[in-house]
């Protein structure tokens, strides 16, 4: 009988050590989920739609561009060619858009940054505009809504994140093309009410005559927290000084470092590249070719070398450049890192597109970056977020040594002009750094980009929150452990206990309760 009771109280104490266990671990994941909410939130997955879909095209003076939309696997479709309007002699629009009572309701952004598309185009197209809202300036005509450029990753999806900053109300009927932009006068900055309830939705092929092939997995917010909303995108910008928020690393027009160029080396690689710096643009010109020996693309390099300021408390790498001509190989990279188990490569290594034809700032997050990518393609093998001890570290973004821009993995012309480098997204002082880029990602989200930073209490806050999440969890399985361990030893001791007693004929040992 006292085996019996001993072997259920064993059963019964290991069974409410697990369930302890358990409800501290689904605790936790109740708050990792209510951080995680706070900073991204989805406005539309097209793997479950929430939004009525159609497209509309040019009818200015018998526009004759077409478009068609579709949804099939999760994916937003968006074929079409924007055309010549004939009464013009010059190029139309078509949209993918969402409009109307029947269309779905949008969430509320204003407390976010940006605006994240997760996207890619089957072929390069330069005249891609978004847009939110219906807000209509008293001197518009047509025009109505907050509108932003943005340049789709071609061949391979990719996070486009646009911060709220970049639209602006007051935009070229005919082109589409901004006319005074948000930073230039606030007044033309995306509206709480409309970060509130965005009402409609577009993406744009405009200005520019050719062939759309879009397609779309999703549209989010992200850079989200929580508190109260700013009065306006303008104010997100505004919540930090200019000197915090952007730390310049070089600018072309005053440059302090020494850039020159540097071609592939490896089994009679025969790329070629030049660098030099003309009116306040640096050009990088080349040609990428296949290295004879291996039958594979070799690569080129703008290198920069001097002086490299503090850019720990940033989030993100800005370059305002332009291609003067399409090229889908370009990556750039920082520092002099080297892994053990890699031969050749050096440094922290991203991908980007570079918009053709137009300056515009191309924004990559440090913690796209990764230690762990192939020296023979220039892809990465590991991505930060995928394995967090290949994310740049502080001492790294504290100096980085060195700087390059890439033609690598893909032959080509490489026909690159480039304004300005410097780093976004940038808070508190010098010194209260994370420990890497990728406590960088937890402070925003691993999309989140941009020259617009959350307050210094937020970012405090938004920590905090992830590192009680983490020590709750830690403390969770440690308490339900000890739970089960200790209630498994104690029962166990009694029925030894009990055993022993009848064993030698004595009264078995008293029940603990």
């Amino acid at each position: 009988m006292a085996m019996a009771r001993a072997s259920w109280k064993l059963r019964t104490g290991a069974t409410m050590g697990l369930v302890a266990a358990v409800l501290f671990v689904l605790l936790a994941s109740v708050v990792a989920s209510a951080s995680a909410l706070e900073d991204e939130i989805l406005i539309e997955s097209f793997d479950n739609p929430t939004h009525t879909w159609t497209t509309m095209n040019d009818p200015v003076m018998g526009g004759k561009s077409s478009s068609g939309f579709d949804i099939k696997d999760g994916i937003g479709t968006f074929d079409g060619n924007v055309a010549i309007v004939p009464s013009l002699s010059a190029p139309g629009f078509i949209q993918m858009m969402t409009r109307g009572s029947g269309s779905g309701a949008y969430p509320d952004v204003s407390t976010c940054t940006s605006l994240q598309m997760n996207l890619m185009a089957t072929e390069a197209y330069t005249g891609y505009r978004v847009s939110i809202g219906n807000v209509r300036l008293p001197e518009g005509h047509h025009a109505s809504g907050y509108k932003a450029d943005f340049d789709a990753p071609v061949g391979k999806y990719d996070n486009v994140v646009i911060p709220f900053t970049y639209f602006s109300a007051k935009w070229n009927e005919g082109t589409g093309d901004q006319m005074v932009s948000c930073e230039d006068n606030e007044k033309y900055c995306p509206d709480a009410a409309t970060l509130k309830n965005m009402e409609t939705f577009a993406i744009w092929g405009e200005g520019v005559a050719g062939d759309v092939r879009l397609r779309v997995k999703s549209i989010s917010a992200v850079g989200c927290s929580a508190g109260q909303a700013p009065s306006s995108a303008k104010a997100s910008m505004e919540k930090l000084p200019a000197s915090l928020s952007e730390i310049t690393i070089e600018s072309f027009d005053n440059p302090s470092l020494t850039w020159s160029s540097k071609n592939d080396p490896v089994m009679g690689g025969e790329s070629t590249s030049t660098v030099e710096i003309e009116d306040g643009i640096g050009k990088f010109d080349g040609e990428v070719v296949d290295v004879p020996f291996l039958h594979s693309p070799g690569f080129i390099q703008m290198v920069g070398s001097g002086a490299y300021p503090d850019v720990s408390t940033c989030t993100s790498l800005q370059m305002n450049l332009m291609a003067t001509e399409a090229y889908e190989g370009y990556r750039v990279s920082f520092g002099n890192v080297h892994l053990p188990e890699m031969r050749y490569s050096r440094g922290y290594h991203a991908d980007f597109d570079a918009p053709v034809g137009k300056y515009d700032n191309v924004v990559i997050p440090f913690n796209n970056f990764s230690a762990k990518w192939d020296p023979g393609t220039g892809d990465q093998m590991v991505s930060c977020e995928t394995d967090p001890k290949y994310c740049p570290d502080e001492k790294t973004l504290k100096d980085m040594e060195t700087f390059a821009i890439w033609g690598e993995g893909v032959a080509g012309n490489v026909r690159l002009r480039v304004k300005s480098i410097i780093a976004v997204g940038c808070t508190g002082e010098v010194g209260e750094v994370s420990s890497s880029a990728n406590a960088s990602m937890e402070k925003t989200n691993a999309g989140a980009v941009s020259g617009e930073e959350t307050t210094n209490a937020e970012d405090k806050a938004s920590t905090e929150r992830k590192k009680s999440f983490g020590s709750l969890l830690a403390l969770g399985g440690f308490v339900g452990f000890a739970a089960f361990l200790s209630s498994a030893i104690l029962n166990l001791v009694r029925s030894k206990k009990n055993s022993y007693a009848e064993v030698q004929g004595a009264p078995a040992v008293n029940d603990l309760v």
